[in-house]
């Protein structure tokens, strides 16, 4: 039917009805302004409006089309009145937690210039300042959250802002919810608008609404929480760094189930010999830093091993080694990217690769923009800009895309 009609009547077309869904699963670039789109069908996470038709009649075209062509282009003006209002939220559910929007390609570049947007001025306890900051979130709006931990409380700096101001804790070291004691990292729920923090001294992940929230509600207790993130279906990952292992839980803490390691302390490929941050991407694959055993590595959902992704050939600074990796991403090709803390710099190791390469700092520690001092923390925005915590110098430093 669609060939009777095409320009192309040799190919095999296909008929988009309104109101399909899609989830992109991969873009490859082929060359000036052509790239090919792999996509999958799926069920909308929100509900847009109902399709005017699910199929078009086989044989004979029914005498009231015109009457059902009105209804689609009615139904077409409702979506894009929908697509507008939910076109944030689709976008933000189909992005991987601290991912990116962009199409980065293994020539990306990023400014050397960090530019400070948290901290920056000193340790201690005031709002313009931080004190041994670990794990960060960036928000849609480019507000970034820190788990301020040496200040036992999280702080939220909206971009450009001189100072932070304190959304969690902030009441000195304690176990009462109202209080955290050394938060190792923190995201954000957007279904229930709060924030998730890994309350590491209370061995805890606890919530903390953004609606101006006095104090926290307990999520899960008796966990060594290290790091979390979330997926696109609504499920918490948490790191417990003293069962070497990552476990998906229900945003309320309920049916927790193994996702990666739990074999152990270990150098084997089912094992973490030390679990910190984690990301986890469009494919549910859960990527962990194991930073003693110097590697990143990578469990697809429902395997039983895992796979080394980034380093794990020992101690060292050259392109085959890292040296205390902290946070991960991974983009949308695959890439991975890694905040190598004493080794003082940001590197990128493409999918299947058996060596990286730097993408921001030259590995010579200090505090002036272009340098990374022990850094932990690290995410994108939907930019693709990088941020990274500088733990040692007490902020956030944020790396501008110069070219994808």
């Amino acid at each position: 039917m669609v060939q009777n009609h095409s320009q192309f009547p040799a190919e095999d077309e296909v008929l988009l009805l309104p109101c399909s869904y899609f989830e992109v699963i991969d873009s490859i670039k082929q060359g000036n302004e052509l790239r090919i789109i792999h996509i999958k069908q799926i069920e909308p996470p929100v509900t847009l409006i109902q399709p005017p038709f699910t199929t078009f009649p086989k044989k004979q075209v029914d005498p009231n089309v015109h009457s059902t062509v009105e209804a689609v282009a009615s139904g077409l003006s409702k979506l894009k009145v929908a697509t507008k209002s939910n076109e944030q939220n689709m976008a933000l559910l189909s992005t991987p937690m601290r991912g990116t929007d962009a199409a980065l390609t293994l020539r990306a570049r990023w400014s050397q210039n960090g530019i400070t947007v948290a901290g920056g001025n000193g340790k201690g306890g005031g709002l313009n300042q931080l004190s041994s900051p670990h794990g960060l979130y960036v928000d849609e709006d480019e507000t970034v959250y820190v788990a301020d931990s040496g200040n036992h409380r999280v702080v939220a700096w909206p971009a450009d802002a001189p100072s932070g101001q304190v959304v969690a804790g902030g009441n000195k070291e304690g176990s009462g919810l109202n209080q955290l004691q050394f938060p190792s990292d923190v995201i954000v729920d957007r279904a229930t608008n709060s924030l998730l923090i890994c309350d590491a001294g209370n061995c805890r992940v606890v919530k903390w609404t953004r609606l101006g929230g006095t104090h926290g509600e307990l999520v899960l207790s008796k966990i060594i929480c290290r790091g979390l993130t979330m997926d696109d279906r609504g499920f918490l990952y948490v790191s417990d760094g003293c069962k070497r292992e990552v476990r998906r839980f229900k945003v309320d803490g309920s049916q927790g189930t193994l996702m990666a390691g739990g074999n152990g302390q270990g150098h084997g490929l089912g094992q973490f010999n030390d679990i910190d941050f984690i990301f986890v991407d469009r494919d549910h694959s859960v990527y962990g830093s194991d930073d003693s055993g110097r590697r990143v590595m990578k469990w697809m959902e429902g395997a039983n091993v895992g796979q080394v992704v980034a380093g794990g050939d020992g101690y060292g600074s050259d392109a085959k080694r890292l040296s205390n990796p902290n946070g991960v991403v991974v983009d949308g090709m695959g890439t991975v990217y890694v905040a190598d803390g004493w080794n003082h710099r940001i590197v990128r190791w493409p999918r299947d690769a058996s060596e990286g390469s730097v993408v921001v700092s030259r590995g010579d520690k200090g505090n002036t923009g272009g340098q990374l001092n022990t850094h932990v923390g690290l995410s994108f925005d939907r930019h693709g800009n990088l941020y990274v915590v500088n733990q040692a110098d007490d902020r956030v430093e944020k790396f501008e895309l110069l070219s994808p």
